[in-house]
Formats: C-alpha cells, sequence, structure tokens
C-alpha cells in the first residue's frame, strides 16, 4: 500500500527531474546516490530536481515523505 502517489519522470535526463505527486503538499526531502552508494546530491522540493551539473550515468534518487521512503533509478545523459 502506498500512501502517496508518486511520479518521477524522466528517468534518463540531462538536466532536471520532475516529482509529481498526488495529495500531498509540502516539500519534499530527496537524496541521490551514484552507483558505489556515494551522496552526491540532496535537499528538498517543490516539483524538480537539477541535475545538469552531475556526471553522466547511473544514479539512484530516494524520495522521503514522512516515514514512507521510494527509490528510483535515474540516467544522466
Amino acid at each position: 500500500f502506498a500512501p502517496f502517489e508518486i511520479d518521477v519522470f524522466p528517468t534518463i535526463a540531462s538536466s532536471s527531474i520532475e516529482v509529481n505527486r498526488e495529495n500531498y503538499d509540502y516539500m519534499i526531502k530527496y537524496q541521490l546516490f551514484d552507483m558505489s552508494g556515494r551522496e552526491v546530491l540532496n535537499g528538498e522540493t517543490l516539483k524538480n530536481i537539477d541535475i545538469s551539473f552531475l556526471e553522466k550515468g547511473n544514479y539512484i534518487l530516494k524520495i522521503i515523505l514522512e516515514n514512507y521512503v521510494i527509490s528510483k533509478q535515474i540516467i544522466k545523459l
């Protein structure tokens, strides 16, 4: 059961990732990890996450909403 409907897109991007959520009007905490597990970015957002400065490659985006955590694979072009 997912208490929040979260969409992350595009999962293959060069400049930014959009986070859409239903029934949640607060800032979303996030962390972005490279494939070695090193945290490369963290913060809070209402909608977009800027990834334009990151190196090309695969990353794991972790979104934290209250006690609920969502992880998505992101590919930076």
